[in-house]
């Protein structure tokens, strides 16, 4: 499997990405040989849960993958990326590193269980998020009231008892400041006293 094919599927699945790199040598070698990896259960467990992938000292993969790494400078190399975050996980190099196989499985072993309690920790959160929203339910849009016009005030009407009392005061005579009318009060001219009938004054005469 090339480089680039290994990465793209760890990516996709979020599978580890498992490297070896190995010296040189004139046979290819398979991703599935035991001597790569190690031969006890754990070390079968974390190849198959993995993208496992051999990459020769000289190939321009393995040059790929020291510029992405700095860290990896001697050969023979194991490391193991996390196939979500890219994040190097573990690295075994040297021939002091990988010289005791049962203790390259157990570190293995350890490192791919941490990345696995990890997305695992990452899931329940995502899940548990899910849940409280889906309690809390979508929020309420707010329904636009419709604005009736107001209507325009009408002039105010006089009550009943008002336009009775306006009416009897209509009878009683002129309203002072009525519209239309002058405000002077009409006063009748007093009767004219009977002259004395002229009757009277002959009788005067008479008598003198």
């Amino acid at each position: 499997m090339r480089a680039a094919e290994a990465v793209d599927l760890a990516r996709r699945t979020g599978r580890c990405l498992l490297v070896r790199i190995i010296k040189a040598r004139g046979a290819p070698v398979s991703e599935d040989d035991d001597d790569l990896w190690g031969s006890g259960e754990e070390a079968r467990r974390v190849v198959e849960g993995s993208v496992a992938l051999v990459l020769d000292e000289d190939g321009e993969d393995a040059g790929f993958l020291r510029a992405a790494y700095t860290e990896i400078m001697e050969t023979p190399a194991l490391v193991l990326i996390s196939g979500e975050t890219g994040e190097q996980l573990l690295l075994l190099q040297g021939e002091e590193d990988l010289g005791d196989p049962h203790a390259v499985e157990d570190k293995l072993a350890k490192a791919f269980k941490a990345e696995y309690d990890r997305k695992v920790a990452s899931f329940m959160a995502l899940a548990a998020a899910a849940k409280q929203q889906q309690g809390a339910g979508p929020t309420p849009t707010p329904t636009p009231t419709p604005t009736t016009p107001t209507p325009t005030s009408e002039p105010e009407t006089a009550t009943t008892s008002e336009k009775e009392e306006e009416e009897e005061e209509g009878d009683g005579g002129v309203t002072e400041g009525a519209p239309g009318q002058d405000d002077r009060v009409l006063v009748e001219p007093p009767a004219r006293e009977s002259e004395p009938s002229s009757s009277n004054d002959d009788d005067d005469d008479d008598d003198d």
